[in-house]
């Protein structure tokens, strides 16, 4: 029967052993907060892309209303739209033909409308916001018409 004479190399093993198990722990976990990370980040851009083609075709709705000849805009239920600059509110939200596209709320305000002279004709610009929103998603359009 031989006895096992323990040295300092095997206390020293055993350290190394558990150094390196918490160097693998802390880099797995590393990694499954980044693969965890890149998932919310790509699902926020997911959605905001789906936000701002919402905005883009409220744009369109709004453009093809202009194209057609409608040169005065309804809101808040067929009223008068008064432009409101920066201070959105009721008193400026134009009527849409359509609320809501997908799970997405749409809503255009009027920010200017006026009058431009070009040489012998007149012109009428129109600065308009549209925000599509859904929960914590926006996406936010501001555009300039000129006809």
């Amino acid at each position: 029967y031989k006895r096992k004479m323990h040295t300092k190399e095997d206390g020293i093993a055993l350290i190394m052993v558990l150094i390196l198990g918490l160097v693998c722990f802390v880099l797995i976990t590393g990694l499954f907060y980044i693969l965890r990370e890149s998932s919310f980040i790509s699902g926020a851009i997911k959605r905001y892309s789906a936000a701002l083609e919402v905005a883009k075709g409220g744009c369109n709705l709004i453009l093809s209303g202009i194209d057609s000849g409608i040169t005065t805009f309804t809101c808040n239920g067929n009223n008068t739209c008064i432009p409101c600059g920066s201070n959105l509110n009721e008193n400026c939200q134009l009527d849409l033909p359509v609320s809501s596209l997908g799970n997405y709320t749409l809503k255009a305000y009027l920010l200017y409308s006026g009058v431009s002279i070009d040489g012998p004709s007149l012109s009428r610009i129109y600065t308009i916001r549209v925000v599509a929103s859904k929960g914590q998603e926006k996406a936010i359009i501001d555009f300039v018409y000129k006809k």
